[in-house]
């Protein structure tokens, strides 16, 4: 379990420093909100995806069941061109609006805030709006990323923005997903990948470990 633990921990450090650095803007979103909570590409880690397969698994009466079917249906829908590129719901927000697996959502969840109900609202018209956000959020969730990319690499896994409802489905139908993947059977192979990265990111990664090396010797 040390992808999911890693995942773990590196969410624990984003809501610690939240709270040691809270945003001075009053933030908008609240239980049942869920305005943000469709998309057709959110990106997650492999240790985020497990860690929130593990919660699933753990608090649904029948994850292969019904809820199985919305993750498929969400992971591999063909987004329609005249629609705006925002409307696939999350599969894990309840009846409620609230998410299904809250105390395990990945950090592009955490860090994705606003200050504007309003703008959450036409953003769904149109996906050019921008939601006004807040620094710490922003700047944390970057860092944390970024350092459990840099765990990932250090110890010679992929690491990158993967389809969170494709790589889920993956997770959620395979209980040793985790186990394989952390033994070098790359389980998340045909799931869609953000590969977009800045060599200034590589670079820096390369620093994380190189300082963390340092540190251990």
């Amino acid at each position: 379990a040390r992808a999911s633990a890693a995942a773990d921990i590196a969410q624990q450090v984003f809501e610690a420093s939240l709270r040691r650095h809270p945003p001075r803007a009053r933030i908008a979103c609240a239980k049942g909100c869920a305005h943000c909570c469709r998309s057709n590409f959110v990106g997650a880690s492999i240790p985020e995806v497990v860690l929130q397969a593990r919660r699933i698994r753990e608090a649904w009466p029948d994850p292969q069941g019904e809820l199985r079917q919305r993750i498929d249906a969400a992971a591999f829908r063909t987004p329609d061109p005249a629609e705006p590129s925002r409307v696939v719901p999350c599969p894990v927000l309840g009846g409620d609006g609230a998410c299904g697996a809250y105390d395990a959502r990945p950090l592009a969840c955490r860090g994705y805030v606003s200050v504007s109900v309003d703008a959450c609202i036409r953003m769904l018209a149109d996906p050019k709006v921008e939601i006004p956000s807040t620094r710490p959020h922003v700047f944390f969730r970057t860092r944390c990323t970024t350092a459990l990319w840099a765990a990932l690499k250090a110890n010679g896994l992929p690491y990158a923005s993967y389809h969170l409802h494709q790589a889920l489905g993956v997770a959620v139908a395979a209980e040793d997903a985790e186990a394989r993947w952390l033994a070098g059977d790359d389980v998340f192979a045909g799931v869609r990948v953000d590969g977009t990265r800045k060599p200034e990111v590589e670079a820096f990664l390369d620093t994380l470990i190189g300082v963390s090396a340092l540190g251990n010797s």
